[in-house]
């Protein structure tokens, strides 16, 4: 792994009147490109691909935020500075926060955690209210422990997020309880 794009080139040729195209993937891939081209190269057609914008509070040496939103389901990821963001080993408050561009209804974010130094054993998804002040999603204002490698936080529904954001206080599991690490993000 590189930390890019896990890009792969298709080409297909697709009967007219066709209007559904079913494509390949493998179960690591979330996010997929298509273009529509005509014979001579010119794309017809498109899809968006919206990758949210990535900040989070502070970095191991080695390590980047890139893997946060490369579209690879890394579960259970150990210390892999390609496959994985590590925060810096400081007892705070360590963050990730998306930036989805623009308010969004969003329902459920999906943490994929770092595993090598245990479960996270208090963890939380906040989102900025109108003036930017960070809050609970959930109706229970309190951390609680990963519920697993694979973490799907069913939080709100929400029409004006924009912003959410999954946090550690002082850090992650028992073997290393100053540091979250994760190798991807979503939002639904």
């Amino acid at each position: 792994m590189d930390g890019k794009l896990p890009w792969r080139a298709e080409q297909r040729q697709v009967p007219a009147g066709d209007t559904q195209l079913v494509l390949a993937t493998t179960g690591e891939v979330n996010r997929c490109l298509v273009d529509f081209t005509d014979r001579a190269g010119r794309v017809l057609a498109g899809t968006p691909l919206i990758i949210p914008q990535i900040r989070v509070d502070s970095t191991s040496p080695s390590y980047s935020p890139r893997p946060l939103n490369d579209g690879l389901r890394l579960a259970a990821v150990k210390f892999e500075p390609d496959a994985a963001w590590i925060s810096a080993p400081t007892a705070t408050e360590h963050w990730v926060e998306l930036d989805l561009g623009r308010s969004r209804s969003v329902s459920q974010v999906t943490l994929f955690w770092m595993t090598m130094t245990g479960l996270p054993q208090k963890t939380m998804v906040q989102y900025a209210d109108e003036v930017g002040n960070w809050r609970p999603v959930s109706a229970t204002p309190t951390s609680r422990p990963a519920a697993g490698a694979v973490d799907n936080d069913p939080i709100f529904a929400r029409d004006d997020q924009q912003a959410p954001r999954p946090t550690g206080p002082h850090g992650g599991g028992l073997g290393g309880p100053s540091l979250m690490g994760l190798s991807e993000v979503e939002t639904r």
